[in-house]
């Protein structure tokens, strides 16, 4: 199943980015699930590749339009270490990582 995911990349005190864009899944994910996304793992960046589903959202009214899932903030020590994660996602599952501007 195509799922759209959208997760929050954060240090204790600023947003770094978020990454975004549609991956495949066996069944659609429920709220309070964990996903895998091990392949991501950055060594001491503050992601260990698991990550909560905090909220399925669905969208009747666009036919054709995959649900969408509100993925738990990953919260990084440095801005670097968010940005190491993001980039790790982007390479390894073919998401967007957007870089706010600082």
């Amino acid at each position: 199943m195509r799922v759209f995911i959208d997760i929050s990349l954060l240090t204790p005190s600023t947003a770094i980015g978020r990454v975004s864009g549609p991956m495949d899944f066996p069944s659609l994910p429920r709220t309070g699930e964990l996903v895998s996304l091990s392949s991501a793992v950055v060594p001491n960046a503050g992601f260990s590749g698991q990550i909560a589903v905090q909220q399925v959202i669905h969208s009747p009214t666009m036919s054709g339009q995959e649900p969408m899932l509100s993925l738990a903030d990953i919260v990084s020590p440095t801005p670097e270490a968010a940005a190491s994660i993001g980039q790790a996602l982007e390479q390894f599952y073919g998401l967007f990582f957007e870089a706010y501007e600082k």
